[in-house]
């Protein structure tokens, strides 16, 4: 429910981005792609501390499953999330930064990811999936026809 704190982490994600934008928009042209590639490496490995924390916070709950009971009874969506930043982070970690494209396939598997997770999360189905998986479905098509339309662009 979005009034008891629902849509928190997305509401983070697009402020972040905005002033991640910002900045992105203050660097040389021939510095924005690289850079922020390398803030979306960090802000994944960041992202997945974070999910640790909302873990033992008892924050994002998994359903109940008696084979997790020694992660207190519940699927730990929360360490699954953290595991898949972390696995970004070792995947895209000394790729070649200088396209865009790169960030965008990391945010994309990013969203993707979180649609599969989302499918064990505790909480109200809306149309068939949670309302966080609509989000990241929306999401992660709009960022894959930004990278199609970007693989069909000739570079300048």
């Amino acid at each position: 429910s979005i009034w008891e704190g629902g849509l928190v982490s997305y509401w983070a994600i697009v402020g972040g981005l905005l002033v991640a934008w910002w900045l992105f928009l203050s660097r040389p042209k021939s510095e924005r792609a690289a850079w922020f590639n390398s803030l979306l490496i960090a802000a994944a490995l960041g992202w997945g501390i974070g999910r640790i924390g909302n873990y033992y916070a008892g924050d994002s709950i998994g359903t109940v499953n008696p084979v997790w009971s020694a992660f207190y009874g519940r699927v730990p969506i929360q360490l699954w999330e953290a595991a898949l930043c972390f696995g970004l982070v070792l995947l895209f970690q000394g790729r070649r930064l200088a396209s865009i494209r790169t960030g965008l396939l990391l945010l994309i598997l990013y969203f993707a990811g979180r649609f599969v997770i989302d499918f064990w999360r505790d909480e109200k189905i809306w149309l068939g999936l949670h309302l966080s998986q609509w989000v990241s479905l929306m999401v992660a098509l709009l960022l894959a026809s930004l990278l199609v339309t970007l693989k069909k662009r000739k570079p300048v």
